[in-house]
């Protein structure tokens, strides 16, 4: 730990229960701090946290839980891409963006709320075949490329009316998804933006499309 950011914790120095707490003193955990840490369970973050580096929790592959205090108002790309057994994620209410391939491969996640979120970045749930509820609020606005793409379990999705921008592939092979009810602010709909959606049933659209 240097000047409250954590940089590494090798996997050899997690307990044998799998749990580990973040010292009191950190506000951010750096690039790469737990990546790869297999017998990394569960976690508690410190109450002064802030920032949550590139790759943080890439590929912690029994890691189950994530609550993320709400000081937190940045996470990196990749933070917990292909951690394959993570099922609950509690994001913070100050967070705006959600990065690049942030949860991709998670391949337990069942559902998430978006809270304070407005930008939803590329492959940000992209191969999350278990996720099956998505919450969005008013907050949101931008929805990149390849978002929620292969999230095989996808029902319904309703966007936001401050949502003016939905990118190309955003729910392409979301096999199961029935009925989209899209933002009344989009006035065009992204290339492959439904492919491969073979259950789809009911699209409302806005009126200036």
């Amino acid at each position: 730990i240097e000047n409250g950011v954590l940089e590494k914790w090798p996997n050899t120095s997690i307990p044998e229960s799998g749990h580990v707490t973040i010292p009191s003193e950190v506000t951010q955990i750096g690039y790469n701090a737990f990546s790869d840490c297999s017998r990394l369970k569960s976690i508690t973050f410190p109450n002064k946290l802030k920032a949550i580096g590139h790759y943080a929790f890439y590929a912690c592959t029994q890691l189950q839980e994530v609550t993320i205090p709400n000081s937190v108002i940045e996470i990196g790309n990749n933070a917990f891409c292909r951690c394959i057994n993570l099922h609950t994620v509690t994001l913070p209410s100050k967070l705006q963006v959600l990065s690049n391939h942030i949860f991709w491969g998670c391949l337990a996640l069942k559902a998430i709320h978006t809270k304070g979120v407005h930008t939803i970045d590329d492959s940000a749930f992209e191969g999350c075949t278990r996720l099956a509820k998505v919450e969005f609020t008013d907050a949101l606005t931008r929805i990149e490329s390849n978002a929620f793409k292969d999230c095989r379990s996808l029902t319904q999705v309703t966007l936001p009316n401050l949502v003016t921008s939905v990118g190309n592939h955003c729910f392409q092979q979301c096999l199961k998804l029935k009925e989209v009810q899209l933002s009344e602010s989009m006035t065009q709909i992204a290339w492959g933006l439904f492919a491969d959606c073979r259950s789809l049933t009911q699209i409302t659209l806005p009126e200036r499309i």
